[in-house]
C-alpha cells in the first residue's frame, strides 16, 4: 500500500489489472488531495473483515472493478474461482465500497445489483511517455498478438486466418500448460516471452498490426479496449472481433472489426500486403486514441471521485 495525504492506494507490481487502473494512474496524480480518509484499490485485495473494520473507523472505500464479476462456466478459471470463493469475496467487496469504479457501461451493468454508486472510468494512457511510445516497423513478422494463456479460445477464432509467416505472440511462459495448448494450435508463429508490467510494451516494438480476437461472452464483453489503445500507442494498425469492448460508438470507424473468419483473413491479407492502407489506419488509431483516452484526462474523474468525500 502507498499514501498520499489521507489517500491509501494499492500498488502491485505484478498485476497488470493494478498497474493500469491504480500503480500507473496514481503516477500521474499526485496532486490529488483527499479531505478525508480514503482507501482505493482493484477487486480482491482486503477481507471483509478488514473492509468492515476500516468502514467502522470512517475511512471512506473506492474498489475499482475491470472485469465480469461473475465468471460463467465456461472460462478457464471458473473451476477455481468457484472452489475458492473469490466471486462471493469479490461481490462482498462490491458491497461495502462507497464508490465502484468500472472500465464501461456493459460492466456497471453487471456490478450495479450489488453496489448502485458507480462511476465510468474508462482504461487510458499517458502516450508518447516511457514504454507507451511510437515503435517503426521493421520486423519481417508484420502481425502480433499480446495476451495471457488463457486466450486460447480467442486466439482459435484466427489460427487459421492470419498468414502463416506472420503471426507472432507474445507473453508465453515456457511452464505453463495453457501457454502448452497455444504454442500446439500456433506451431507456425513466433513466440516472446512475458514481460513485467514496466516495460510490457516493449513486446510491439517492430511490429505493424496488433489483432485482439474475442469470443462473444458476458466475460468478454464486461472487458476493455485497453488492446486497441496499446496498438494506438505504438503506431500499429489494429484489428479486434467485432465484439463489445471493441464494437463502440465512440470507436466506431476507427477500429477495424472483423466479424468471422472470413472477415479477419480478408481484413489482415490486406493490411500485410497493402502499405499504404496499413499505415493509414495506424495513423488514424493513433490519433483517435490520444485525443479521447490520455491518462491525464481520464485521471480527472478519478480525482474527482476522491476528492469528493468529504
Amino acid at each position: 500500500m502507498n499514501t498520499l495525504g489521507l489517500l491509501t492506494y494499492q500498488v502491485s507490481e505484478n498485476s497488470a489489472c493494478n498497474y493500469h487502473r491504480i500503480a500507473n494512474p496514481m503516477r500521474y496524480l499526485t496532486d490529488v488531495k483527499a479531505k478525508v480518509p480514503v482507501l482505493f484499490y482493484n477487486r480482491l485485495l482486503v477481507t471483509h473483515d478488514r473492509l468492515d473494520a476500516i468502514r467502522k473507523g470512517g475511512i471512506k472505500i473506492i474498489i475499482d472493478i475491470d472485469d465480469d464479476v461473475v465468471l460463467g462456466p465456461d472460462h478457464v478459471l471458473y473451476a477455481s474461482y468457484k472452489r475458492e470463493g473469490m466471486t462471493e469475496t469479490l461481490i462482498g467487496n462490491i458491497q461495502r465500497a462507497d464508490v465502484v469504479l468500472a472500465t464501461n457501461a456493459h460492466l456497471a451493468d453487471r456490478v450495479r445489483p450489488y453496489n448502485p454508486n458507480i462511476v465510468l472510468v474508462p482504461n487510458a494512457l499517458p502516450f508518447d511517455e516511457d514504454q507507451f511510445t511510437r515503435t517503426e516497423p521493421c520486423e519481417d513478422r508484420k502481425i502480433i498478438y499480446a495476451g495471457g494463456g488463457t486466450h486460447f479460445e480467442d486466439l482459435k477464432i484466427i489460427q487459421s486466418c492470419v498468414p502463416r509467416n506472420h503471426m507472432v505472440i507474445a507473453g508465453n511462459e515456457d511452464k505453463s500448460a495453457q501457454w502448452a495448448r497455444i504454442r500446439s494450435l500456433y506451431s507456425f508463429a513466433k513466440f516472446k516471452p512475458v514481460r513485467p508490467v514496466c516495460s510490457y510494451m516493449d513486446v510491439y516494438n517492430g511490429h505493424a498490426i496488433s489483432v485482439a480476437p474475442l469470443v462473444n461472452t458476458s466475460f468478454n464483453r464486461s472487458k476493455s479496449n485497453l488492446k486497441a489503445l496499446e496498438a494506438g500507442a505504438k503506431g500499429l494498425a489494429f484489428v479486434g472481433s467485432k465484439v463489445h469492448p471493441y464494437e463502440n460508438s465512440l470507436d466506431d470507424g476507427v477500429v477495424l472489426l472483423a466479424d468471422g473468419k472470413p472477415q479477419w483473413r480478408t481484413i489482415l491479407k490486406r493490411l500485410v500486403e497493402d502499405e499504404t492502407y496499413r499505415r493509414e489506419r495506424a495513423e488514424m488509431l493513433a490519433q483517435h486514441v490520444r485525443e479521447h483516452y490520455s491518462l491525464r484526462r481520464i485521471n480527472e474523474i478519478r480525482r474527482q471521485v476522491i476528492e469528493a468525500f468529504s
